[in-house]
């Protein structure tokens, strides 16, 4: 909270904070501050998974076609985003 305070954008590695109340309080601290506050989650900007997020919005896709299934980063890639086969 103190990088906060002092104006600094913050991104915070997991886990984001060691309880529910450390968390509100960082959230406020965050917004007292005007800065930005995130967690290490690489996946929401991911190239992938925001193209299927746009699939999903679109109707093109269901959710339930995706439920179950492993995301994986470290894939070689064929095309523009396809993984190998295993």
């Amino acid at each position: 909270m103190k990088a906060l305070e002092q104006g600094k954008h913050v991104l915070c590695e997991k886990p984001f904070a060691m309880d529910e109340a450390e968390a509100k309080a960082m959230v406020q601290a965050a917004q007292t501050c005007g800065k930005l506050l995130l967690e290490a989650f690489h996946y929401r900007f991911h190239p992938l998974f925001v193209e299927v997020m746009q699939l999903v919005q679109a109707g093109i896709l269901a959710l339930s076609t995706i439920c179950g299934r492993i995301f994986r980063c470290g894939s070689r890639f064929s095309g523009r985003y396809a993984t190998k086969r295993h």
